[in-house]
């Protein structure tokens, strides 16, 4: 049977694996169901991540006053912004954290190639192109996230 995950089931085995791991690493759907309310419930870190485009900074706007109104939330929220391609008007950074009110954690660049090489090799993308500038963005956002970093306010 694969039915929904509730929020206790959810937070149980995040706590498993925090028991086992220095840093767990969960990615959740884009909702507030009771599961992903009750794993962020228990995190210290959310990156949310955005699309530079209108309706999906729309939408990351209403699941962070979701957030914000909740009892308990990660002390730490920011954006991982995701270019698919590079075609589009750019929405300037600033202008993103002024409307979502969280800083960008990291902006990772297109790289198609770089991805599909990855899928097809069944690796990390910093495995397959180490050398890349995508590789470098998520090993910067790894960084973020270091107990020894401060995360920028």
């Amino acid at each position: 049977d694969c039915g929904e995950i509730d929020a206790p089931q959810a937070t149980s085995w995040l706590q498993a694996l925090a028991a086992q791991a220095d840093f767990v690493v969960v990615d959740l759907p884009f909702s507030l169901s009771p599961a992903t309310r009750g794993v962020l419930c228990e995190s210290h870190y959310l990156a949310l991540v955005i699309e530079p485009a209108p309706a999906c900074l729309r939408l990351a706007g209403l699941i962070l006053e979701g957030i914000r109104n909740w009892d308990k939330a990660p002390a730490a929220i920011g954006t991982v912004m995701v270019r698919r391609t590079l075609s589009g008007a750019p929405i300037a950074i600033p202008d993103i954290e002024a409307d979502l009110g969280v800083p960008m954690f990291q902006v990772v660049p297109p790289a198609a190639v770089s991805c599909l090489q990855a899928e097809l090799n069944r690796l990390p993308l910093i495995q397959c192109d180490p050398d890349s500038s995508v590789a470098d963005s998520f090993n910067s956002l790894a960084c973020c996230f270091l107990p020894t970093r401060s995360l920028r306010k």
